[in-house]
């Protein structure tokens, strides 16, 4: 069995990096074009390369599920064209067996996109920012801004810091700042909004324009005022299971090693593979929307659409496996 998983391993491996390198240098040249509009006295083309190379971790997390989709079906229904899948089968390797051996794959696929997303991303993000920040001089921060984290002790106890700037100006001013207190139960207990902010050389900040709301006391503030607080929650939940889309989308592929050749050849299924991708985005976004319309519970919302296709992948694999 152990030759059994490294051959298939070995094959869906390989095939998912193919179609994330595929997917990553498209993007790096979109990037690359785009910044291209840039170049000038000091921002030079190998500077907008570097830009781009810095990004790609970050697309490299929002394509993770669906190269993992493609990549699998397509090394999947290569093995069943070769007749390699149904020599593997009448060798042992049962419907059982098979599902838990591409399992396994799927939770380190999901182990790599949490560690790229919440770790490698936002360092390449960082320096991205820097690079800008450096040749360009004032940079847009994009629509997110740069988050920076700190931690201090307080008259009101410890507090932790969460500072978002949107944009840093040529002069070293930044602008749009906001920043969020919370105590140490995680609850938010201030927030203060000022339009433009610089730090000295001993790290010292000065606000300008400053809006302060403190909600000592009073933690719950948006569910205690019957505001919604579902949008945040929303987006946590999402972001908290995104990595166990890959193990969807692993299961999602295992029906396709049943077909038969004559069912359709590689390039057919790897087509309904890409429609399949982007269906589960589309009802993704659309759960998302509607859980807001509707206030339902967040975390039932942002799984939904894994649950839909991971019941959709168990019950092709079953009528595969009884009837084909």
């Amino acid at each position: 069995m152990k030759t059994v998983r490294r051959l298939l391993y070995a094959d869906v491996v390989s095939a998912v990096v193919f179609v994330a390198i595929a997917f990553l240098s498209l993007f790096f040249f979109i990037d690359f074009v785009d910044e291209l509009g840039d170049v000038g006295k000091d921002y030079s083309a190998m500077n907008a390369a570097l830009y781009s190379l810095l990004a790609l971790p970050g697309h490299l997390y929002e394509l993770a599920p669906i190269a993992v989709l493609i990549g699998t079906i397509y090394a999947l229904s290569r093995l069943a064209q070769s007749s390699e899948f149904t020599i593997l089968r009448t060798g042992g390797l049962g419907p059982g067996r098979a599902l838990s051996l591409l399992m396994g794959l799927g939770i380190a696929f999901g182990v790599l996109t949490f560690v790229v997303g919440d770790y490698l991303a936002p360092l390449s993000d960082r320096a991205a920012a820097e690079l800008q920040a450096r040749v360009k001089g004032g940079m847009s921060l994009g629509r997110a801004g740069a988050w920076m984290k700190d931690r201090l002790n307080t008259p009101d106890g410890e507090r932790n810091y969460s500072i978002n700037v949107t944009t840093a100006a040529a002069d070293g001013e930044l602008l749009f700042v906001r920043i969020y207190a919370f105590d140490t139960e995680g609850r938010l207990v201030q927030r203060i909004a000022a339009d433009t902010a610089r730090v000295d050389a001993s790290g010292l900040w000065t606000l300008n324009k400053v809006l302060l709301t403190d909600w000592t006391g009073a933690s719950n503030h948006l569910s205690d005022n019957e505001q919604t607080a579902q949008r945040y929650e929303l987006r946590f939940w999402k972001r908290a299971l995104y990595p166990l889309a890959c193990l969807v989308m692993v299961g999602l592929a295992l029906p396709f090693a049943y077909l038969h050749a004559r069912a359709g050849g590689v390039s057919l299924k790897v087509f309904g593979g890409i429609m399949l991708g982007i269906s589960f985005v589309l009802l993704n976004n659309v759960a998302a929307h509607i859980g807001l319309l509707k206030n339902w519970t967040p975390w039932i919302v942002a799984a939904t659409p894994s649950l839909i296709f991971l019941g959709m992948s168990f019950a092709a694999f079953s009528w595969l496996v009884r009837y084909r």
